[in-house]
């Protein structure tokens, strides 16, 4: 029953957003390859990629997922209820105006330049239209979403439940 819950949040979502603390990386999985593909070749084109290397690169094991290095103006990374997932902070306004302008899943928390939260339902965003791709539907069986933090060591998934990395 677990399985069938996540699938539906998985769906919902349609990225699942995670990260590898020990190596600074945040790793976004799509639901299918090719939009991974797109949102890899629309990354290494931006201001962002370019001025605070964010060195952009698929994961091996999952070609769904694209991996992207935190900058170091990064300074927490924290859990929220409030945001339904997690937030995080820079110490630099411009960084943070260029992770939210570039990276198409993050908007800035009420009140705050700095702050920034991963949205939570990606059509609030328009991101399957910027990337120029159709909105998905769920993935056939073969593509079935899998957790890659079960075979990375090191890997999390945020969660409210985690607190503060």
């Amino acid at each position: 029953m677990a399985s069938d819950h996540t699938q539906s949040i998985q769906q919902y979502l349609g990225v699942r957003i995670s990260l590898l603390p020990n190596k600074r990386r945040i790793i976004i999985t799509f639901p299918r390859t090719f939009v991974a593909d797109k949102y890899l070749e629309k990354i290494e084109n931006t201001t962002a990629n370019r001025r605070i290397r964010l060195e952009p690169e698929k994961l091996s094991d999952d070609s769904r997922s694209v991996s992207l290095r935190l900058p170091s103006t990064v300074t927490e990374i924290e859990a929220s209820s409030t945001y339904g997932g997690f937030f995080m902070r820079f110490s630099n306004e411009k960084d943070a105006r260029m992770w939210q302008d570039d990276l198409l899943l993050w908007k800035f928390a009420v009140s705050s330049t700095t702050s920034l939260y991963v949205v939570r339902n990606i059509h609030e965003v328009g991101l399957y239209r910027k990337l120029g791709v159709p909105s998905p539907h769920p993935p056939p069986p073969d593509e079935e979403p899998r957790h890659v933090e079960a075979a990375t060591p090191g890997h999390a998934e945020f969660s409210a439940r985690q607190g503060r990395y």
